[in-house]
């Protein structure tokens, strides 16, 4: 039998030499693998912006008109004097407390007693010739009867003159200050002195169109300090009148309900006062540090920031009105001082 030498047989693939070429091509495919997810998934991930929120809540929107006011006391009123004069005497001194009618000053009125003393002399002349009138004609004793009344017609009229020099309370009330004292001149209509009721109450000068939507029975804040002090009702107002910027502008007057004796230890001063004029209740408000100088909020959901335009000018001191729909959301607090962009990833700030 004769013997044949085996055939070399052809490579397979499966030994040591084909082993480094699929190796490599291993990494390649691993490290394209690697730069997708990097490019895909890493990359775009950029920084949450940290941020605080509150939640929208319904409430009372309170709107409120600021104006300063006047403390002082209710019912004041000038003495004025009714003629030019000399003063006599004065009666009463400041704080002291008088009666309808009662004499609070008195003005000179020598000349008024010295006219009314000639016209009782002339009146007891008069009377002495009525014994020799029986004598005289029926026309003597009528000239005399005319003279008789004229005399004392003259009388009363200088009795009045002398009573009008004597000034008197109209009103139950306390001397406030007294302007001038015995022995001054003071013309006609001068104020002498000042009457007041014992309660306090608050004024406030206003224009007459700034006034248009105020009403009787309005509420009214009285704040020093940032604190509420008191609180009063609009009780009245006074007639028009031209100011001395040539505008018409009118007295608003409030009784005062609480705080009365803080009121009364600052009689005189000038005090910041809120009048609530409106209340709107059962709405959605976010605080005014919500909403950002355009005039939008950013509401805060799955993380997301989304900016939404509102109507700025419904709002009180402290909050703005918003979309029912928007109550139980978050809203991010001051957001001018945020980068905020529409749908930015956001975080609650550390507090």
């Amino acid at each position: 039998m004769a013997l044949f030498a085996a055939a070399p047989l052809p490579p397979t693939g499966k030994g040591k030499g084909t082993s480094m070429p699929k190796t490599k091509a291993s990494f390649c495919v691993i490290a394209a693998t690697l730069c997708t997810v990097i490019v895909l998934f890493v990359l775009p991930i950029t920084p949450k912006v940290p941020v605080s929120t509150a939640v929208i809540e319904r409430g009372s929107l309170v709107r409120t008109q600021s104006m300063e006011g006047l403390i002082c006391y209710a019912n004041e009123q000038p003495c004025l004097s009714p003629l030019a004069g000399l003063v006599a005497q004065v009666y009463v001194e400041q704080g002291q407390a008088v009666k309808k009618g009662e004499a609070l000053l008195r003005l000179d009125s020598t000349m008024e007693e010295q006219v009314l003393r000639e016209f009782k002399q002339a009146l007891y002349q008069q009377e002495e010739t009525v014994h020799s009138l029986s004598v005289y004609s029926e026309a003597a004793q009528a000239v005399w009867l005319q003279n008789q009344l004229g005399l004392e017609q003259k009388m009363r009229e200088a009795a009045l003159s002398i009573d009008a020099k004597t000034i008197r309370a109209v009103s139950d009330g306390i001397v406030g200050q007294v302007y001038t004292g015995e022995n001054d001149y003071v013309a006609a209509l001068t104020p002498l002195m000042s009457l007041h009721a014992d309660a306090v109450e608050l004024r406030a000068q206003r224009r007459y169109q700034d006034s248009a939507n105020l009403r009787v029975g309005m509420r009214v804040m009285i704040l020093a300090g940032g604190q509420q002090q008191a609180t009063g009702t609009l009780k009245g107002f006074d007639a028009p009148g031209v100011d001395s910027a040539g505008m018409l502008s009118q007295t608003l007057r409030f009784s005062v309900d609480e705080g009365e004796i803080w009121l009364a230890e600052r009689m005189g001063d000038t005090i910041s006062m809120e009048v609530l004029w409106d209340v709107e209740p059962g709405v959605a408000l976010v605080p005014i540090a919500a909403v950002s100088q355009s005039g939008h909020i950013w509401i805060v959901k799955d993380g997301k920031a989304t900016a939404m335009a509102i109507d700025p000018r419904k709002r009180d001191a402290d909050y703005v009105c918003v979309p029912e729909e928007l109550v139980g959301e978050a809203v991010i607090l001051l957001p001018d001082n945020s980068p905020l962009y529409q749908h930015c990833l956001v975080k609650e700030a550390k507090k």
